[in-house]
């Protein structure tokens, strides 16, 4: 009685432990087959050309996808997918030398692409736009960038430092109004800024009125002067004594860049 007594909590301990056992398997294999494994803390140590595409072809064994994304790549690999675009011409580029062309799925449009479209461009190709956007004499301007690709030119700015580094990077030349030497600093003709002393001169001048409606700080207590550029500074207007008047803050923003 004992031993039969005995039996069935042996019985149902050894069937028990082959069920967890069996439960706790498919969950494993199931993320396996869903998600790679994530990479370890260990880093490429052979970066150049050939090591790349070893690592590449490495974790392409790894992902069991048709596709290799990019995220899927850096769950796994020893050098993010980001630098080894930038070393080897891109993505797709480093694909097709590793002999994977065919797990390329093509660029992903996030909408982070489309508000910063350049992005994902060399600097090679972000200076062949501004060639495709000038005219025969080699003139380009902000404006014909915009029309043309439709985007806004500040991403030169920050890849280059300067719009005008940029262009003078790409051979061309700046339109009259803004042509400037991006190897010798600004004087203070060519800056939108207007400096203390030349202020105080325009303001003196006018006899701290505005020119327009003839207020003054002597006359209603809220009156704000500034000093304004009279032929406007983003359509080639320097920042000279005789280009600068006095106008009220309401009178200089209504007026806009009317002049």
């Amino acid at each position: 009685m004992q031993a039969g007594g005995a039996t069935p909590p042996a019985q149902a301990g050894s069937a028990t432990q082959p069920a967890q056992a069996g439960n706790a398997t498919p969950p494993a294999q199931a993320g396996n087959a869903t998600k790679p494994p994530r990479r370890s803390g260990r880093r490429l140590q052979d970066r150049s050309d050939s090591g790349l595409l070893a690592e590449i072809r490495r974790v392409a064994d790894l992902v069991d996808r048709p596709v290799l994304r990019k995220g899927d790549f850096d769950r796994v690999s020893l050098l993010t997918s980001a630098r080894i675009a930038r070393r080897l011409g891109g993505w797709g580029a480093a694909l097709a030398k590793a002999g994977l062309a065919q797990r390329y799925g093509g660029a992903v449009i996030t909408e982070s692409m489309r508000t910063k479209p350049l992005r994902g461009l060399t600097d090679r190709q972000m200076l062949d736009r501004l060639r495709r956007a000038a005219t025969r004499d080699g003139v380009v301007t902000q404006q014909a960038v915009r029309r043309k690709f439709g985007h806004h030119c500040d991403a030169y700015t920050g890849r280059f430092g300067s719009w005008r580094t940029a262009v003078w990077k790409a051979g061309l030349r700046l339109s009259p109004k803004a042509a400037c030497d991006p190897r010798r600093k600004r004087t203070p003709e060519e800056k939108h800024q207007v400096s203390v002393r030349l202020r105080f001169a325009v303001l003196k001048r006018d006899d701290y009125r505005c020119l327009l409606c003839g207020d003054s700080p002597a006359i209603s207590k809220g009156t704000t002067l500034e000093v304004d550029h009279i032929h406007p500074f983003s359509q080639g207007g320097r920042t000279t004594e005789d280009n600068l008047r006095t106008l009220c803050r309401r009178c200089n923003q209504g007026k806009g860049a009317r002049g």
